[in-house]
């Protein structure tokens, strides 16, 4: 059974696990696909909807070695 939300609205998210995120997103929250590709350094990306929008969110790993704690307690 999925979670239901109303909306959010073009918000990124910097995740460790991509494949755990993804399943989350995906089979818990109900969200469907846009996107989903794996760049050339080994990170991924997905963009993610609820509805007809293109996107409502993405969620991105980083390239492999990069710390991603660090990289979340940036603000702007």
């Amino acid at each position: 059974m999925a979670i239901q939300l109303k909306r959010i609205g073009h918000v990124g998210i910097l995740v460790s696990d991509f494949e755990r995120s993804f399943r989350f997103y995906t089979e818990v929250l109900g969200c469907k696909v846009t996107n989903r590709h794996k760049r050339a350094d080994g990170s991924e990306t997905a963009f993610l909807r609820f509805d007809d929008i293109h996107h409502d969110f993405v969620i991105a790993s980083a390239p492999p070695g990069v710390d991603v704690t660090a990289a979340g307690r940036a603000s702007g």
